[in-house]
């Protein structure tokens, strides 16, 4: 039994160092996971940092993981897929919805958030979401079209009578 436990804890022990994973919590906005890859580095000069620089996964969840646990918005989604060995080379901001409508300013306050203190490439802003997410990344899309080099809705809508902007 205790060299299984030594083996176990020998073959995890990587993968536990590599990645990183914070819980980020502000009352003022949404709460939100942030994952930053193994490769990920840091900003050190102007040069470094456009080359480092890291694209963006912005995961918007669906109502039933609405609430203020935020270990719920694991559940599914890219946070889950790492979770399943997935290597994803992106930073991703999963952000809890405590209920209701995303509201696309919260969102943007949170990738403000993440651009402000993250080695990451603005122009490569990814988001997608299901369900309930799926009306949340549609809206930001929407809201926000200079800045998202990409959006994918699954299960979902828009709450914006325009969409012409996307």
């Amino acid at each position: 039994m205790r060299h299984l436990i030594i083996t176990l804890l020998l073959f995890v022990q990587p993968l536990l160092a590599a990645a990183q994973q914070y819980a980020i919590r502000d009352k003022a906005e949404y709460d939100f996971w942030l994952y930053l890859p193994d490769d990920y580095k840091e900003a050190s000069g102007s040069r470094r940092a456009k080359r480092d620089a890291m694209p963006m996964v912005l995961f918007l969840h669906g109502r039933s993981l609405c609430g203020n646990d935020l270990n719920m918005v694991t559940k599914y989604g890219p946070l889950d897929a790492l979770k399943r060995g997935l290597d994803i080379e992106a930073v991703i901001i999963a952000p809890q919805n405590p209920g209701g409508w995303w509201d696309p300013e919260r969102i943007m306050s949170v990738v403000d958030h993440v651009e402000s203190n993250y080695n990451v490439d603005t122009s490569r802003l990814y988001v997608m979401g299901m369900s309930l997410g799926g009306y949340g990344t549609l809206d930001f899309a929407a809201t926000y079209p200079d800045k998202v080099a990409a959006a994918m809705a699954l299960c979902g809508g828009s709450t914006l009578r325009n969409l012409g902007t996307l």
